[in-house]
């Protein structure tokens, strides 16, 4: 549960695997994964942790596509469902997979184990909740 939403995978028969949110109604009962985008559900819901300073409540999760893993973020509803830009220094992160792959929350801080996309260094990375400055940690 995030805020009042429920987070889950469905098929409709006509998207595929998606990950969905509801409200418990009908009407409140959304597709989330954007158009074109495919992620692992399974992942996703497996590394979903929920998250909120006061505002709008959240769920941060891991969005597989292919060969690499992205971060995501969505507070239930379609247009509030987006990838999250991880760049450090003009460098793109990589969200590290593998069966230990999960994001970690504290206070208003996400941790993630990262690689760098251009050397392959791996790291434990840090991204401020509030800012979206990214950090890397140790």
């Amino acid at each position: 549960m995030v805020g009042d939403k429920l987070f889950f995978a469905g098929d409709d028969g006509s998207t595929g695997g998606a990950l969905w949110a509801t409200d418990g109604t009908e009407a409140g009962t959304q597709h989330l994964t954007p158009d074109g985008a495919t992620i692992d559900v399974n992942i996703a819901l497996s590394t979903l942790v929920p998250y909120s300073n006061g505002g709008t409540p959240v769920a941060y999760f891991l969005g597989p596509n292919g060969p690499t893993t992205t971060l995501w973020v969505s507070d239930g509803t379609p247009g509030g469902t987006s990838q999250v830009p991880l760049t450090l220094n003009g460098i793109t992160i990589l969200v590290k997979t593998s069966v230990f792959s999960r994001l970690a929350i504290a206070g208003d801080y996400l941790y993630f184990a990262g690689i760098k996309q251009t050397t392959g260094e791996d790291a434990l990375y840090r991204l401020n909740l509030i800012s979206q400055n990214l950090a890397k940690h140790i």
